[in-house]
């Protein structure tokens, strides 16, 4: 984010006058004009579109005060006015202990009037239901277990339980998984005293089931108990659809898992750590650009953790990530050193670089692009301090070497535990390699040709010492491990023959790499790289039991941990802690689906120019739209037994180019043949509908 010219210390009065400044653009826009009324017609609500402001800007005056609220506390406020809030229902009600105590159960439960509309982030059960008056009555018995009843709301929400009543307390206990919510509830039980003209809140969380134990000497009466659904405005505008439903679903969920974790920044998961993490932002933030294009919290998350790498001090002895809230600042010079990488992860240094060039890409933002440009020189600079004078990677920072949570990759569950293995110092070797490549174009972009004629070369000297000294010169693979080759593929580092040599021993049939992961964020990678190495019908196999596994598991958000060969009895408990079951990270399967199988991709600033190579493999039928600055490119294709139609329109100001498999083609609209290659055509398409017609190609299992 970039800074702004105020005084050290304000005054009260320029204090006060930024707040009436803040807040005045927002009085159009209540933070509860969206609530139902109470006792109102039961009918389901379909998020986002019930909130009229979703869509819009967020009021520069919400930006100013945000921005000067995190340079000044190094946070956005606790309560982000950007929020939004809606009331819901319970979906279902199962009693736990003593069922002859409770009088109106059924009051708790929304009435499902119109089964068919379902919200456009999720795609499963039934969608939520709008609060309203409830009325029951707790007698408990005095003898044995508490009245206790388990309630759901049939999806992972984030939030808070509220309740108003009278006659005693109630403890809650809230969990993403059932198991969670009545044996460990996450962050302990919760004491709340009714009152009957004031709400009663557990604190704000990611969850899906909830206990209520009720307890008092008599009667307990609830008026009230709803879920506060904490959501932030956005609307959803790219789509996907396809004639296979499970990967429609695996689309949704990975939207709505992200959307889950926009809150007051762009959070890794709404349950834990409930913080920002640049690695996951990686990912999450490919689902915001195909998705969403927001930019109000990819700048603010991006700037907060770059600035935070740059100058913050932890206090002694606070663990990272969810405590960085509280970090101080020294506002030291964009210009100079960072004290740390990001997140105090090599890695993470290199997906800040990535995001950062994604994000250019989807949104040809030059002005953020321009704030960032001496924090990229800096950062470049420093990550140079952790090879040796060969130009390999050994951590000369003593940093945590996080790769993934998997056996040999520095997956412990602290920095104390983790490992800095050769594999791990490999794979962030050749993440290395990917962001300086990156970084390289950035600079360019910022006629910056000193920088970049100065990175260039030391790229080229990282691939060099790469291929001569990483390498496993017997099976011309990096390690063992599917990891460090995903990287090697996806940078450009391996040959085309080490790529060969990766599809034979690590990623080709009978090979089940995905044992060796243990994140859907390494996932992700393995995905780009299967289709570098035209191994997409293994990468919809992967996506069909990876992510699919999940879904036939019960997830209604991707989870942090996934191994298909455990058993998830107690899936919160996946890996021995407290795994997250709403994790952006684990929503790379949704951009893939985007920038893959739909085949659509910038490659100049915010569209300006881009490729469409579709990837359908079997499906017979694809569509979807993805945002740009200009407008949604739209594409739709369809199978048939010996041709494949294809109808892309594109908005004003963008340079598109199709490729479509095979050169027999009946062509309408505004296209032209650009050039063919490798069994492909491609074209050159202009604004507004274009339609081909691909003609004796039949349909053939993609390789």
């Amino acid at each position: 984010m970039s800074r702004l010219a105020i005084p050290q210390r304000p005054s009260f009065t320029y204090i006060m006058l930024v707040i009436l400044l803040g807040v005045a653009p927002c009085i159009p826009y209540p933070a509860r004009a969206d609530m139902p009324k109470q006792g109102g017609t039961k009918t389901p609500v379909t998020i986002p579109s019930l909130d009229p402001t979703i869509g819009l800007p967020i009021p520069p005056a919400v930006r100013r005060l945000n921005a000067i609220s995190i340079l000044r506390s190094g946070r956005t406020p606790p309560f982000a006015i950007y929020m939004r809030h809606l009331y819901f229902q319970p979906l279902r009600v199962t009693v736990m202990h003593d069922p002859r105590t409770f009088v109106g159960l059924s009051h708790l439960v929304g009435r499902l009037t119109e089964p068919t509309r379902q919200r456009p982030g999720y795609l499963g059960e039934c969608p939520l239901l709008p609060a309203h008056r409830v009325s029951l009555t707790v007698t408990p018995s005095g003898h044995g277990p508490s009245p206790e009843i388990l309630i759901s709301f049939g999806q992972e929400v984030a939030g808070r339980i509220e309740m108003r009543g009278t006659g005693g307390t109630v403890l809650v206990g809230t969990g993403e998984s059932r198991g969670e919510a009545i044996h460990q509830p996450w962050k302990g039980i919760d004491r709340l005293k009714l009152r009957q003209r004031h709400n009663s809140a557990t604190p704000y969380c990611g969850f899906r089931y909830a206990t209520i134990t009720f307890q008092g000497p008599g009667p307990i009466h609830i008026t009230r108990l709803r879920l506060d659904f904490n959501y932030y405005p956005v609307q959803y505008r790219g789509s996907f659809r396809c004639s296979d439903a499970e990967l429609t679903r695996i689309w949704y969920t990975g939207a709505y898992t992200v959307h889950l974790c926009m809150q007051e920044e762009l959070w890794d998961g709404v349950k834990r750590d409930r913080a920002m993490w640049m690695g996951d932002m990686q990912v999450s933030g490919h689902v915001v650009d195909d998705v969403f294009m927001d930019h109000f919290l990819m700048e603010l998350t991006m700037g907060l953790l770059r600035r935070r790498a740059q100058g913050d001090i932890l206090p002694p002895g606070m663990p990272m990530g969810g405590e960085w809230h509280h970090a101080r600042f020294f506002n030291r010079p964009d210009s100079g050193p960072p004290v740390r990488d990001v997140n105090a992860i090599p890695g993470y240094s290199c997906a800040w670089i990535c995001a950062l060039y994604d994000y250019y890409l989807h949104t040809g933002d030059i002005r953020f692009l321009q704030s960032q440009h001496a924090l990229l020189i800096s950062m470049l600079h420093y990550m140079r301090g952790g090879f040796n004078t060969r130009h390999i990677f050994v951590n000369r920072h003593d940093e945590w070497n996080f790769v993934d949570w998997a056996p040999g990759l520095g997956g412990g569950k602290s920095r104390d535990a983790a490992t800095d293995t050769p594999e791990a110092q490999t794979n962030t070797d050749l993440f290395t390699c990917w962001a300086l490549k990156r970084a390289v174009r950035l600079l360019r972009v910022l006629h910056d040709n000193t920088h970049a004629t100065l990175y260039a070369h030391w790229h080229h000297q990282l691939v060099v010492a790469a291929r001569a000294y990483l390498v496993d010169h017997h099976t011309h693979t990096y390690t063992q491990l599917p990891q460090p080759n995903a990287m090697a593929v996806i940078s450009g580092v391996a040959t085309p023959a080490q790529r060969a040599a990766i599809w034979q021993h690590i990623f080709g049939p009978g090979h089940h790499f995905w044992k060796k992961i243990g994140t859907p964020y390494c996932m992700y990678f393995a995905l780009k790289a299967l289709d570098r190495l035209k191994g997409r019908h293994r990468a919809f196999m992967l996506v069909r039991r990876y992510w699919g596994g999940m879904l036939g598991e019960g997830a209604t958000t991707f989870w942090e941990a996934y191994r298909m060969s455990l058993p998830h009895r107690h899936t919160f408990r996946t890996l021995g802690y407290f795994t997250s079951l709403c994790h952006g990270w684990a929503a790379g399967a949704t951009t893939w689906l985007t920038q893959y199988a739909l085949g659509v991709r910038p490659t100049g600033g915010g569209f300006t120019k881009t490729t469409i190579i579709p990837h359908p493999g079997r499906i017979k039928m694809l569509s979807g739209q993805v945002p740009t600055p200009h407008g949604n490119i739209r594409v739709y294709l369809r199978q048939h037994a010996n041709r494949v139609t294809y109808r892309v329109f594109i908005p004003e100001g963008i340079d598109a180019i199709m490729g479509v498999r095979g050169r027999a083609l009946v062509i309408h609209g505004p296209t032209r043949t650009a050039t063919n290659s490798a069994g492909r055509s491609y074209f050159r398409l202009r604004s507004g509908m274009n339609q081909l017609t691909t003609v004796g190609i039949p349909i053939r299992r993609a390789k």
